[in-house]
């Protein structure tokens, strides 16, 4: 009997072994193309993966407070001019200081700087929430803390930018910005869903002490992330120039190397293509008459196509990158554009919003890889600072589609948006033989 019990289990361990063995390598073939793709190559790096899930962490954060200060402005101005304003104030004080933050990027370390900047947001959420809890909070320390936000922005977003080049290199770019646009857009999409739940039980406060918590986690995951280079000083190795130097010479840099400037006049251009946002509840309601639904079905369809087209340049293995490639994204961006401007098919039209989403999202991918790939070390955090401030004129394109929908409505608003983006665009690319050279 022993000696059959034997034979029957060394049987079913053979039977076992070949099963486990027939399952493993079915997962090692579905994983290995994935490893193969531009993410995966990025993601098999640990120092990026610790990055890569702070930033996602602090962008979903940031995302919980911004919404949860919306809410709680409205409730003590009934003012929506003060929810613009707070926002306003955020962005205004980014673009005064990130040429400052690309150059602190530039100087100092750049793990330090992140880690700093997460423990400041993390501080600042905390004191917001124990105003609020306390029955304290005004306006006026909201007006405050969005300029907080917006400052410790301009040092933060730099040197992460910075460091995502010094841990992957230039060959996993594309993979590495791609997975960080999906981390921060899926925290876009996933906040506006807690945020609402939060604040019907337990008021603002808790979520200002939720996303203090998640910052502090992030700052936390940095500090585990190893800096693969030193610290660096810009042109003077000395580290005595001051950082007002310093800013004028990544401004020179920028303007008189090819195709930095070319490539920095075609990120100003997301301007245009925000102008179709503050349209899209009037669409919904006048146009289309599908209400308060539809027009969260339109936002959500350019969502879905920011993230699709995120995912499109983490997975391609072999996705070209030259200037014709974002000649071609921001054509899709702008055509489609233009169709939902003349569209009068809701259907189209949710098609269309997908595909200026996926436009957008593989357009800033691919001229943000050109500028972090093609810069200089010692100049590189100057020029994520000022790609960063192409990227803050969104909001402006936002009023300027909102003034001009008013004095000429809405399809001509959206219509002068594509026009000019992809105007300004086709002009950059016929000029720069340089950016048709990338």
């Amino acid at each position: 009997k022993s000696r059959r019990f034997q034979h029957r289990h060394g049987k079913h361990r053979h039977q076992s072994a070949i099963v486990c063995g027939m399952f493993s390598k079915r997962v090692s073939a579905l994983i290995r193309p994935l490893l193969a793709s531009p993410a995966g190559a990025a993601f098999a790096i640990r120092d990026f993966r610790m990055l890569w899930l702070a930033n996602s962490g602090s962008s979903f954060a940031l995302n919980l407070w911004f919404l949860a200060m919306a809410w709680l402005a409205f409730e003590l101005t009934d003012s929506q001019l003060w929810v613009g304003i707070l926002g306003s104030a955020a962005a205004i004080a980014g673009i005064s200081l990130t040429l400052v933050g690309g150059a602190v990027a530039d100087r100092l370390d750049r793990r330090g700087v992140i880690v700093a900047a997460f423990l400041l947001f993390a501080a600042s959420a905390l004191g917001a929430g124990l105003l609020d809890s306390t029955g304290k909070v005004s306006a006026l320390h909201l007006l405050g803390f969005a300029l907080l936000i917006g400052a410790v922005d301009a040092f933060s977003n730099p040197a992460y930018r910075t460091l995502v080049v010094d841990l992957v290199g230039n060959s996993r770019l594309l993979g590495a910005n791609a997975l960080g646009q999906i981390g921060e857009f899926a925290g876009e999409v996933v906040a506006p869903l807690l945020v609402g739940f939060a604040i019907a039980a337990s008021g603002p406060g808790a979520v200002y002490f939720a996303s203090s918590g998640v910052l502090v986690c992030s700052a936390v995951a940095v500090m585990f992330v190893r800096q693969r280079t030193g610290r660096v000083t810009g042109d003077h190795t000395d580290g005595r120039s001051g950082i007002a130097v310093e800013v004028r010479e990544g401004l020179r840099y920028a303007l008189r190397t090819p195709p930095f400037a070319p490539l920095l006049v075609i990120s100003c251009t997301s301007a245009f293509g925000a102008m179709v946002f503050p349209l899209l509840p009037a669409y919904a309601r006048d146009e289309f008459k599908v209400g308060a639904a539809g027009f969260g079905v339109m936002s959500a369809a350019v969502a879905a196509g920011m993230v699709a087209g995120a995912v499109l340049m983490a997975a391609v293995k072999r996705m070209p990158q030259g200037g014709w490639s974002i000649l071609l994204w921001h054509l899709l961006l702008y055509s489609s554009m233009a169709g939902f401007a003349v569209s009068r098919v809701y259907p189209l039209s949710i098609a269309l919003l997908f595909g200026m989403g996926v436009g957008s999202a593989a357009a800033s991918d691919l001229v943000m890889t050109a500028l972090q790939s093609r810069a200089d070390d010692r100049v590189r955090g100057r020029m994520m600072g000022i790609f960063r401030i192409t990227e803050s004129f969104e909001p402006l394109g936002a009023i300027l589609g909102g003034a001009v929908a008013v004095v000429a409505g809405n399809s001509f608003a959206v219509l002068l948006g594509a026009g000019l983006g992809m105007g300004v665009v086709l002009i950059v690319f016929a000029r720069s033989r340089a950016l048709r050279a990338v």
